[in-house]
């Protein structure tokens, strides 16, 4: 059964008829308050988001530790459960490794926990394979009520095709966010993410900047809930 989630941000209570000035403000302030008014319509039950990450030589073990922090960041903004949102991840350098499914972790604490223990891997960066295997791995059992989410992490050039992978993925009904650091190719990520570009790719220079765009992330994914078709 799908529940909205609103936290109570379209509930005011008041006492009596004589209180409804004292709301006036508090209600123009949610109204005018954008980036949670459009996360709070939004039904949070309806997600599978894939992580998918890169754990190239790149990277680095420092670097690999702000990038799981990053995908914590945007995680915790979910509700999760089983009905709620569901979360995976995938770390691939020229492999490919399931770190859990949507199916492993049914709290928010679990998942959490769960991403901090991902253990930093180290090779090459076949972004193409990691976008397939994740498509298989993941997608293929996401249940027919939920978005299909893939958030790709990556800091530098894929040694494989990344278009074709990522066309079927569209294809399939997954919304892909194409994030790059450093040394990302731009035509790659733009290649990867779903259209229109400049709404699903991003890229900062430092890995110490990501935190900058969880927020702008979050507002794309609750807005998308209202406007995409379900799988």
């Amino acid at each position: 059964k799908a529940v909205c989630r609103t936290s109570g941000f379209f509930s005011i209570n008041v006492p009596s008829w004589f209180s409804l000035h004292k709301i006036v403000q508090p209600l123009v302030k949610r109204v005018c308050d954008i980036d949670r008014l459009v996360c709070s319509k939004t039904c949070l039950n309806s997600a599978d988001i894939a992580f998918v990450i890169d754990g190239s030589s790149s990277v680095g073990t420092g670097n690999f530790r702000t990038v799981l922090q990053f995908i914590a960041n945007i995680t915790k903004e979910f509700e999760i459960s089983d009905t709620d949102t569901r979360v995976g991840a995938v770390q691939y350098t020229y492999e490919q490794r399931l770190e859990f499914g949507f199916d492993k972790h049914s709290t928010k604490q679990d998942v959490m926990n769960a991403i901090q223990r991902i253990n930093y891997w180290s090779g090459g960066t076949s972004t193409g394979a990691a976008i397939s295997y994740a498509s298989e791995q993941l997608f293929s059992k996401s249940k027919p009520n939920k978005r299909k989410l893939m958030i790709i992490i990556t800091d530098g050039r894929s040694y494989d095709d990344v278009r074709g992978p990522a066309t079927a993925a569209h294809r399939n009904g997954v919304i892909a966010y194409a994030i790059g650091i450093a040394w990302a190719a731009q035509d790659e990520l733009e290649a990867i993410a779903t259209d229109p570009d400049k709404e699903h790719t991003f890229f900062v220079d430092e890995f110490d900047n990501l935190y900058k765009y969880v927020g702008k992330i979050i507002q794309n994914i609750c807005t998308e809930f209202n406007s995409q078709p379900r799988n």
